[in-house]
């Protein structure tokens, strides 16, 4: 399924990137974790699918949101607005919703 492959491709790159800035972020390396995970059993569970990948989107959006709230909208170390998490939550949901519609088109045949 070429959405998980791109969903697991944001997520691999997104902790690529916290890593390599020294930059590790627990919250949302969970986040990625748990999308991630939702994504992969929504790909291998025929009649959970659904339950899935919204345990894994939620997740994800809910520590993504706890992790802006508990270190703001901006980086304190770069004085930067935080640009490539927006980028990366807004992928990541473009992809989780390409695969809902993949799963959903599956199902429907």
């Amino acid at each position: 399924m070429l959405p998980l492959l791109a969903l697991t491709a944001v997520q691999l790159i997104d902790v690529a990137v916290h890593i390599a800035v020294g930059q590790v972020e627990p919250l949302r390396i969970l986040g990625n974790a748990f999308l991630l995970t939702g994504g992969v059993f929504a790909a291998l569970m025929p009649r959970l699918w659904t339950f899935a990948l919204a345990i894994g989107v939620v997740d994800y959006l809910i520590l993504n949101a706890l992790f802006l709230w508990m270190n703001g909208l901006t980086n304190p170390e770069t004085d930067t607005a935080r640009i490539p998490l927006f980028a990366f939550v807004a992928l990541s949901m473009w992809f989780a919703f390409a695969l809902w519609r993949a799963r959903q088109s599956a199902d429907a045949h």
